[in-house]
């Protein structure tokens, strides 16, 4: 689908001898070479491979958004943008939009160039969005169903998806981070993003309760030396903020896949919760935090794992919850505990105790310490 975007772009851009861009509503398809006159607004959402946000208030005056034919759109002194033709793809819905700077102006015949190209294009943004909506049921189906549909969902997806059966497969599972929601418009949004940055031979799909989007991946198309989890947080930084990724064990068939959501969205939940994992954690990585996943999330199961530990969550707490964290993560050791919390160490010695009186226990018990370290973790992933 790209590839015939580019095409179109590349010739449109030569036969009118201007830089042409092609716009989804959040990601940049295709970019021409630089011809003739540019601006910065052209060369920013070139380099940034979407809109440039600078220019939506101009975009919306002129109400792109509802055209159904193609609007000038007047340069802007103050924005530094120079005047511009903006050719809406639309069915019943706007799919995206076809840019051409008007320097020099087009002449009537060269609009309707354009306008052709524009009726090419959207035409391949049809077929997308229709093949798009069809995995996603699919992958939907997959994740969801009960045998024998989730075979006849797997077998659907490997003879029209982008997916080859070439296993293991991996599913990823993309989510706000602690505090944060996914609203539907961000969700999209974020999909768009995914699918630009995932491998040919990946699907992308809204699941489960609005604000999760699963991705499934054949591992063999990963980058070599470079975790799926740990190239999605990475992709993710410069958009929409405060996204976390988790990845679920390989499965040995695409049916299979269904088996590792709960573990992926377990392992997004310990990517969100522990700073550690960096935004990025695959199940199969995490440790002792995997005892944690089939256990009770509440504060009484924080009590369950080490008694008197619940009063450690008490936001008014927080100094000696952090105190505590960081000296039971140095092994005890004081005079690293004390550089990391930037106190002196009699300071870390007067917390400690202070924390042992909270707690009813004696933090010189290596049972109590292991308890300890596991019901703050636990504590950790509680809905906040």
């Amino acid at each position: 689908m790209h590839e015939n975007l580019q095409v179109l772009a590349d010739q449109l851009a030569a036969d009118l001898g201007r830089s042409v861009l092609i716009e989804d509503l959040s990601r940049l398809l295709a970019a021409s070479a630089l011809l003739g006159v540019v601006d910065q607004s052209r060369k920013d959402s070139i380099l940034m491979r979407r809109p440039d946000d600078s220019v939506k208030p101009l975009h919306r005056r002129h109400r792109i958004d509802d055209a159904r034919e193609p609007v000038l759109v007047a340069a802007d002194e103050e924005l530094g943008t120079l005047a511009r033709w903006c050719i809406p793809l639309r069915t019943d819905v706007l799919h995206g939009f076809i840019w051409l700077i008007d320097e020099p102006p087009l002449s009537p015949d060269e609009l309707e160039h354009a306008r052709s190209a524009g009726a090419r294009a959207l035409e391949v943004l049809t077929r997308r969005r229709q093949h798009e909506a069809r995995t996603g049921r699919l992958l939907d189906e997959l994740l969801t169903a009960e045998e024998p549909a989730r075979q006849e969902a797997a077998a659907a997806l490997l003879e029209h998806g982008p997916l080859a059966d070439d296993p293991p497969f991996t599913l990823t599972v993309v989510r706000a981070g602690r505090g944060d929601d996914l609203a539907a418009g961000d969700l999209e949004s974020v999909g768009a993003r995914l699918r630009e940055r995932m491998p040919p031979a990946a699907m992308v799909s809204a699941v489960g309760d609005g604000h999760l989007v699963a991705v499934l991946t054949t591992t063999g198309t990963a980058n070599s030396g470079a975790s799926v989890e740990g190239t999605l947080a990475d992709a993710l930084r410069d958009g929409t903020p405060n996204l976390v990724v988790g990845t679920g064990a390989p499965a040995p068939t695409l049916a299979a896949v269904p088996e590792q959501l709960a573990n992926a969205r377990y392992a997004a939940l310990v990517a969100a919760s522990a700073p550690e994992f960096g935004g990025g954690a695959a199940w199969e990585q995490l440790g002792s935090w995997t005892l944690l996943q089939h256990v009770d999330h509440t504060e009484a199961g924080v009590e369950r794992l080490c008694r008197g530990a619940g009063v450690l969550l008490d936001p008014r707490n927080e100094m000696y919850r952090e105190t505590i964290e960081t000296y039971l993560g140095t092994c005890g050791d004081a005079r690293e505990t004390a550089l990391r919390l930037h106190i002196h160490r009699t300071t870390l010695y007067w917390r400690l105790n202070r924390a042992e009186q909270l707690l009813g226990r004696s933090l010189g018990d290596a049972n109590v310490r292991i308890d300890l370290q596991l019901a703050l973790r636990l504590g950790a992933l509680l809905p906040r």
